[in-house]
């Protein structure tokens, strides 16, 4: 094609026509340009889909996580539900029956948030800037460092805190610990003395604390990490529909 060019301005020369040889010139640069500038947008376009097709492969894995946890605020919630349900059938005084050591261990047990944060973190190495969504970024970054890193550290300090501070040291001292086999599948909780105990006001105390610290703290983090999870799952879906 150049080598056209070449021979059209060599001819245009030696007829003489300087004014239409400038002219030639001049939209030959014109048409360089342009298929530079064409060049340039098909790259940039390549760039963009390749950025977009990344931007959506880590959406999609982050969205996945934000389903399974979902799904485990809705478990664990309803985890909390049954262990207070046993505080409350302790907190009755029931007449004393084996099955009982359920209700022991339940009211002894809490409940730890796990949310899946590996596809987020992987999003922070590569660079946060891959969601060009400002809003979303933004709302990812609130939702995994703010909700759910202190929902996760407020629910393990107050349940390790109340736990091995005042629940697990009293009914060290007046329950007996027994497992089914070597394995310790099966742990089983029951009172050296029945009556003495679910009379005592210290343990009937510790019960109401744990009952308020499963309802209002346990839950109430639960459900605010299970409804953040869900307008965050709405946005992705959003975006990833663009």
């Amino acid at each position: 094609m150049f080598r056209i060019f070449r021979a059209i301005r060599a001819r245009l020369l030696r007829q003489g026509k300087v004014t239409g040889y400038i002219a030639y010139a001049v939209g030959e640069i014109f048409l360089v340009v342009v298929g530079i500038l064409i060049a340039l947008q098909v790259s940039n376009w390549n760039e963009q889909r390749k950025i977009r097709a990344s931007e959506q492969k880590i959406l999609e894995s982050i969205r996945g996580s934000l389903l399974i946890d979902s799904m485990q605020y809705f478990t664990m919630r309803n985890r909390v539900e049954v262990y207070n349900h046993s505080i409350q059938t302790l907190l009755s005084k029931p007449p004393f029956h084996d099955t009982l050591t359920n209700d022991f261990v339940n009211s002894l047990n809490g409940v730890i948030v796990n949310s899946r944060t590996s596809a987020f973190e992987q999003l922070r190495s590569l660079g946060l800037e891959r969601i060009q969504n400002t809003t979303l970024r933004d709302s990812l970054v609130r939702h995994y460092d703010e909700y759910v890193k202190i929902g996760t550290m407020r629910m393990e300090s107050n349940v390790e805190f109340f736990v091995n501070n005042f629940q697990y040291p009293f009914y060290e001292k007046h329950l007996l610990f027994s497992a089914a086999d070597t394995d310790f599948n099966a742990i089983s909780y029951l009172p050296k003395d029945y009556n003495t105990l679910i009379d005592n006001p210290e343990f009937r105390s510790i019960l109401v604390e744990k009952w308020l610290f499963n309802q209002q703290t346990s839950d109430d983090i639960l459900t605010k990490l299970q409804r953040k999870t869900r307008v965050l799952l709405g946005q992705i879906e959003e975006e990833l529909e663009k």
